[in-house]
């Protein structure tokens, strides 16, 4: 008598499928999630190496923070140029070329901001506004003073935003603007909102986290009134 050969039935097919469906059900937003945290945890880790150079920075200029447009030692590099010295992730010391420029900051973007907004750029985080600079001429046409704030200005400069993922001048209109809350399809001003309507955000004491919209406006201008 021929052995019985040994096979599925279509029953247990169908319960195999069904295990491995709700296993993918249980892993993959699970993965997704830890993704997530990852992605949190090195966006905040590379923001507070931007924080750490304007710290750098300000010491060795009597405290002046450095913001785009105020300073006139970057060899034509605007703020990218100010920070890279004191970033940990540069390659070399002094002046870097532009190619290099452009990879350090691209290596250490917010991973979260997708390349649709970059286009393949390195120009991923904004500053404070507080810190820039673009003289504008009064009516005799003399312009005034560059802005030199210094850390010593501030009473708690742990409140005091210096830069999130975003770009250019970050503003108080932008806390709490509903435009700023939603990812935009290309480069925009203002902040880049990328983590769950979260962004990573360096605070002016150095520490840096994850802050969701809407931001407190002093948190951008402690003077600011409503």
């Amino acid at each position: 008598m021929k052995a019985r050969k040994s096979a599925f039935t279509l029953i247990e097919l169908l319960t195999v499928i069904a295990v491995i469906a709700i296993l993918a059900a249980i892993l993959i937003p699970a993965v997704s999630k830890v993704r997530e945290r990852a992605h949190a945890a090195q966006a905040v880790n590379n923001i507070r190496q931007i924080g750490a150079a304007a710290l750098l920075y300000a010491n060795e200029h009597k405290g002046k923070v450095p913001g785009r447009g105020n300073d006139d030692t970057t060899n034509g590099m605007g703020l990218a140029g100010a920070l890279y010295p004191y970033l940990e992730s540069r390659t070399q010391d002094g002046w870097p070329s532009w190619n290099e420029l452009k990879r350090t900051y691209y290596d250490i973007r917010d991973p979260r901001i997708p390349e649709e907004i970059l286009k393949g750029g390195w120009n991923w985080f904004g500053s404070n506004g507080l810190f820039s600079d673009y003289p504008v001429a009064g009516p005799d046409g003399t312009k005034p003073n560059k802005n030199e704030r210094r850390l010593i200005n501030f009473d708690n400069p742990s409140r005091v935003i210096y830069a999130s993922s975003g770009s250019e001048n970050l503003k108080v209109q932008h806390a709490t603007d509903a435009a700023q809350s939603v990812i935009p399809e290309g480069p925009r001003v203002g902040f880049y909102f990328c983590h769950d309507g979260a962004a990573p955000m360096v605070f002016l004491d150095g520490h840096a986290e994850m802050v969701s919209f809407p931001i407190d406006p002093t948190w951008l201008n402690p003077d600011y009134q409503e």
